[in-house]
């Protein structure tokens, strides 16, 4: 963005007492929007690591999530084991409990 300088001002419309701050302002308005500029561009290559670091702990955060789903259906397939072979071992104990004199 390109603002006119004072010396193109002066000479399109005279020498009005309002050109200089005009003017003035106007510098002030570009070196706030080279800064801001800049300042965007330096904060860039930050925000790109920013964005792949996030990235990154969100492949660790799904992987989390997919091996407590895998270890949950562990546990259930555990439990159910376990229940029968409790069911299994009080079928043995009446079994033998039939045998005793």
């Amino acid at each position: 963005m390109s603002f006119p300088t004072q010396h193109t001002v002066v000479r399109r419309f005279g020498s009005l007492p309002l050109i200089t701050p005009i003017c003035s302002s106007m510098d002030d308005v570009r070196r706030a929007i080279e800064r801001t500029t800049e300042f965007a561009t330096a904060m860039k290559p930050s925000s790109q690591t920013q964005a792949a670091k996030i990235d990154s702990l969100g492949d660790a955060v799904r992987a989390m999530d997919e091996s407590t789903q895998q270890n949950s259906a562990l546990v259930e397939q555990v439990a159910a084991a376990a229940s029968m072979l409790h069911q299994q071992a009080e079928g043995l104990a009446a079994d033998v409990g039939a045998f005793k004199f």
